[in-house]
């Protein structure tokens, strides 16, 4: 009954939990597109399901959140600066994830941590979706400033959650502030 921005904003969450845990979960979604858009109650149940299973896995083990947890942020990391620096009002917290997740995943490229492959896998099965990644940064100073007041940055450097391929991330992975501004031409 959601209005489909806020139903796609539950779906780019979803696809997260494939990408940092579960590549059958990331492989289910991308075999049920039109399934899932259709609100299939059996397809949106199963991955509902399986999110959740991932959450209550990955908080179990990491309860005082002291590394595995932070699996949970792939995405948040731009995601919150880009909520943020709109003041809430002009992205929806689905859609910021989202941008997030494809940021995240062509800098881990760049870093040379995950295949340009899987990083086409991330930004197509978002775009099967018909999530709005566009973006047009127009204060790259600002979005970087925005994320050092985060929780994830260490000695002045910005903690990511990158892929390794989907179904794995790396967490802490500390890219410096320099980086992180030159590289939100990525997103381009």
């Amino acid at each position: 009954t959601l209005p489909k921005s806020e139903f796609l904003n539950g779906i780019a969450e979803i696809i997260k939990y494939g990408v940092i845990h579960d590549p059958y979960l990331f492989k289910y979604l991308d075999e049920n597109v039109s399934k899932l858009l259709a609100k299939d109650l059996d397809a949106l149940k199963h991955v509902i399901k399986r999110s959740c299973e991932i959450k209550a896995e990955v908080v179990a083990e990491d309860e005082r959140e002291s590394g595995l947890r932070a699996i949970l942020n792939y995405g948040h990391t731009l995601g919150h600066a880009l909520e943020a620096t709109t003041r809430y009002k002009g992205i929806k917290h689905g859609r910021a994830i989202a941008i997030g997740m494809v940021y995240a995943a062509k800098l881990a490229e760049q870093k040379g941590l995950c295949d340009m492959s899987d990083v086409e896998k991330i930004i197509k099965i978002i775009d099967d979706f018909e999530i709005d990644i566009d973006i047009d940064i127009k204060d790259a100073n600002q979005i970087v400033d925005t994320m050092k007041l985060d929780k994830k940055v260490k000695g002045g450097n910005i903690e990511f959650v990158l892929p390794v391929r989907v179904g794995k991330v790396r967490h802490g992975v500390v890219i410096d502030t320099r980086e992180v501004h030159d590289s939100l031409a990525l997103l381009a």
